[in-house]
Parts: C-alpha cells; structure tokens; sequence
C-alpha cells in the first residue's frame, strides 16, 4: 500500500488564495524587501519564487542587488538600517548565503525584529525557544502549515528530528515542543540513530544527506516530512530528490512528503504568512 502523500502545491494554493484575498481587502499593501549579494544562481531561482509569488498575491517585493565587487559589510548594514527606518517596507530579508568576508550574523542581527520575516534575529530565536514566537523561519513555518492542513497532530507524537540547522532543525525542534510532542533531535553525532527513527511516529529529514533515511529505518503508521532537496544532472534531464528515498520509504509508512512538491514549495508561502503577520504588526491597516 503506497503512503498518503502530503501534498505542497495543494496547500500553496489554499494559502494563495487566502493571502491574495486578505491583501486586496488593504489600503497599504504589504512590502517585502530582499536584499542579495552576488550572483548564486540557486539564490537567483529562490528569489525569482519570491518575486513571482509576491506579485500573484498584489504583495510589493524590491530586491536590492549588490555585485560582489560592491559587498561591503558597513555599506550593507547601511541599506538595512535605511529599510529599517522605512515605514513602508514590513518585511525584510538578506539571501542567504553571503560572501566569507561578510559575517553573517552581524547582518542579520541589524535588520529590525519587527521587519525580521525570516526569523533569524537572536531576538526572534530567542523568542522562539522561549515559546512565544513573533517569526518562524518560514522553511519550518511551511512544515506545521503543510502537517496542519492534512490534520497531523504532534500532541503526545514522539517526533524525531534529523538536523540542527538554525533554518530548519531547530526551530521545527522548537514548534513541536511548543505543541507538545515528545521531541528527539539527531545529527552526524548521533550514534546508531536508525532504532531511534523506526520508533518515532514523524520524521522530520533536513540533514541535507540524500537518500539519508530508506527502508531500514521506518514501519508503517509513520509520518515523513522531507525537507531535503538535491538536484543531479543525468543524461542531459535535471533530477530532483529528497533526504529519503522516497519511492523505497513511500510503500512502508502511512504519510510523507515528496521531492519536490512538499516542504520546498510551502516555504514562500509561509515567508509570505510572515510578512503579513509583519505587517498586521507595524500598520494594523486592514480593513476587515
């Protein structure tokens, strides 16, 4: 029997929907700013997603380009403290990744917490682990999105998490504890890590390993989120897959996620959640 698949483009479109809906009932229409250094083009494609969905939903997003040779540390924290101080921007993020001469968490640390849609602020972090978030990285926003919209509960779940990383492993760490599942992290550390999979009821993978978790290591009545997403390029096609290998591991369990079309396509949605929640915060402006 094939797994029940949980689907990301069907919830995306609900929350399109939705988003859509709410922002024409505004007069001051949400704006994001996306701040990128360089030229990555896997940062290019995300931040085309971004442009793309904001401008489906009548949200404004600005992307501020700099080129490598311009990326100055203080030239940056400039233009966030400008964007900081601009009543009309609501949200603002800094791709990721940025150039080894810039130090990442000086940067994001500038960028206002109000405006801090990302999440990545030691305030919001803090906030986060205390229990009362203002903004979850959206990448582990879109996972409780997707596990709600199908129903999935983590209340009294042992919940196993694989990976530790400030974009996803922890704070997903943080918002089932918050939901009160009985949560276990693993990592590269982690010795003789399969017995603890096979007995959790969800796997959440973003360990950024490929095909990190098959059939050895689930059973039946278990949920699998895949956060993980590679790309190879095979006799001229591009192929996409996940952490697990899903077409061993979807025939075993009751629920999982596929790669791509789970997790990665609700993460823009859920930045989007953010910088509406951003901006009910700041204007409070929306005509209801």
């Amino acid at each position: 029997m094939t797994a029940f698949i949980l689907d990301g483009k069907k919830v995306r479109a609900v929350i399109q929907e939705t988003l859509t809906h709410t922002i024409s009932l505004c007069e001051v229409k949400p704006k994001l700013v996306i701040i990128h250094v360089g030229d990555n083009s896997e940062s290019q494609t995300y931040i085309r997603q971004k442009i793309n969905f904001g401008k489906t939903i009548g949200a404004h997003v600005e992307l501020i380009q700099i080129s490598h040779e311009k990326a100055q540390q203080e030239a940056l924290i400039d233009i966030i403290k400008t964007c900081n101080q601009d009543d009309s921007i609501h949200g603002i993020i800094v791709q990721l990744p940025l150039p080894v001469s810039i130090e990442k968490e000086v940067i994001l640390n500038t960028i206002s917490s109000l405006k801090d849609v990302d999440g990545l602020t030691q305030d919001n972090q803090e906030l986060l682990e205390r229990g009362s978030p203002r903004f979850v990285p959206a990448t582990a926003r879109g996972i409780f999105v997707l596990l709600d919209a199908y129903e999935i509960s983590v209340y009294k779940k042992k919940v196993v998490v694989i990976g530790r990383s400030l974009l996803v492993g922890r704070p997903v760490a943080d918002l089932a504890r918050m939901r009160g599942g009985e949560v276990t992290v693993i990592h590269s550390k982690t010795e003789n890590p399969i017995p603890i999979i096979h007995d959790s009821d969800i796997v959440i993978v973003a360990a950024g390993v490929r095909h990190l978790v098959g059939i050895e290591s689930v059973r039946s009545g278990q949920v699998i989120v895949d956060v993980g997403i590679h790309v190879e390029e095979k006799d001229g096609s591009r192929i996409i897959s996940g952490d697990v290998d899903f077409e061993s591991v979807k025939h075993a369990v009751m629920a999982i996620s596929p790669v791509p079309g789970g997790v990665g396509v609700m993460t823009v949605s859920a930045l989007f959640l953010n910088l509406i929640d951003a901006w009910n915060i700041q204007t409070q402006s929306c005509n209801k």
